[in-house]
């Protein structure tokens, strides 16, 4: 929160609902941070995001990290508190299912009536983490999970986020899963969503680095930017066994070569496409 006596800057910019969550990963994983997020609903539907700022020049840098893809303006309010409404879109969060998994917010009954006979259930609260399952990135990569094949595996969670994706594989099966993230508020988040699943026997979080993890694992899950995931390329790789799989997500259909060409020498064994994002499940050489 800004100090009231201080000039307010917001970066403002209008998105449909589905990008609701990535417009948010990318302004709270702009460095430095925003002071806080607000999200506002029209009657139209559309999303309207603020992102508050003690300066300009902060403001301007988040802005110019959503182009060209959304179209954010940059408003000074003087004079005024910038507030976050961090409780204000649960509003209209509702349970998603993917396949066999339903991921509902911990805030919202269980629908046992709704319920899927044989669910998997993940259960998740969030702060500012990325991932309650209603992005098409996150729920490509969990429909990849279900079709992985992951009882007794061993499987990393890289960017974990809230930890939808580790949580989801551990209910599927895996032995073990290591989930990593380098923001503190995303590790104590997916902590807590592990300790309610009940998967913390399975389910190790932490905010170790990708280049300090040891051992190798049969399945990597990666739903990052497409940058972020070509510059991880090499210690993803070393970090996975031989014919194991890696599961990327958070590629726009027009970066999918530029990822392609990072993991060379693996070969494309599942894809999908939704929303103009793309997921690749790669196995490695």
């Amino acid at each position: 929160m800004s100090h009231p006596d201080a000039p307010a800057y917001l970066t403002e910019v209008a998105v449909d609902p589905t990008d609701v969550e990535i417009v948010v990963w990318y302004l709270w994983s702009h460095e430095p941070p925003p002071e806080a997020v607000e999200e506002l609903i029209t009657p139209s539907g559309v999303v309207v995001l603020r992102a508050g700022a003690r300066d300009a020049g902060h403001t301007e840098s988040m802005a110019a990290k959503l182009r060209p893809r959304w179209v954010p303006r940059v408003v000074q309010l003087a004079q005024r508190t910038v507030r976050r409404a961090a409780d204000r879109w649960k509003l209209g969060a509702a349970t998603v299912r993917v396949g066999g998994i339903d991921v509902r917010p911990s805030w919202i009954d269980r629908d046992r009536r709704g319920q899927a006979a044989g669910a998997i259930e993940v259960v998740l609260d969030t702060t500012n983490a990325f991932g309650i399952g209603s992005h098409p990135t996150t729920q490509m990569l969990l429909a990849m999970l279900q079709r992985a094949g992951l009882q007794g595996a061993e499987v990393l969670d890289l960017g974990c986020g809230t930890g939808v994706l580790a949580i989801a594989a551990a209910k599927l099966g895996a032995r073990s899963v290591v989930a990593i993230d380098i923001d503190l508020e995303a590790v104590a988040t997916a902590s807590a969503n592990v300790l309610r699943n009940g998967v913390d026997d399975i389910v190790t979080v932490s905010s170790t680095p990708l280049e300090r993890i040891t051992g190798t694992f049969d399945l990597i899950a990666a739903n990052l930017s497409a940058g972020a995931l070509a510059s991880l390329a090499t210690p993803m790789l070393t970090r996975a066994r031989p014919g194991g799989a890696l599961l990327l997500s958070g590629v726009l259909a027009d970066q999918e070569e530029e990822v392609l060409g990072a993991f060379a020498g693996c070969r494309v064994l599942d894809r999908a496409e939704g929303d103009g994002w793309v997921a690749l499940t790669l196995r490695c050489p």
